[in-house]
């Protein structure tokens, strides 16, 4: 039988185990995609976030575009919100 201390030692090591796979993502919505790119960028670098979904109003408002910015700048463009989760579960499970 276990205890509540071998429960929680079980939890800890659980949540070391998980923390390899976490990842920090940032969401960026601009009115005007005029320089959303840059401002996502400098967003996911002074937040310190793995990555920034970043998109604009008219954008939505014209169906669905987003882009996914990573550390190195490189740039993904997606059209849908399945294309996003996907996308968003690919680098987690990759990473």
């Amino acid at each position: 039988m276990e205890n509540a201390g071998t429960k929680e030692k079980q939890k800890i090591l659980y949540a070391e185990d998980q923390e390899s796979i976490a990842r920090l993502v940032q969401f960026k919505l601009e009115i005007s995609p005029k320089g959303l790119i840059d401002k996502a960028y400098a967003s996911l670098l002074r937040n310190k976030t793995d990555l920034v979904v970043a998109n604009a109003l008219n954008d939505l408002s014209a169906g669905y575009r987003a882009f996914i910015i990573d550390k190195e700048r490189r740039i993904y463009p997606v059209k849908s919100k399945f294309a996003l989760a996907r996308a968003l579960l690919d680098f987690t499970l990759s990473a």
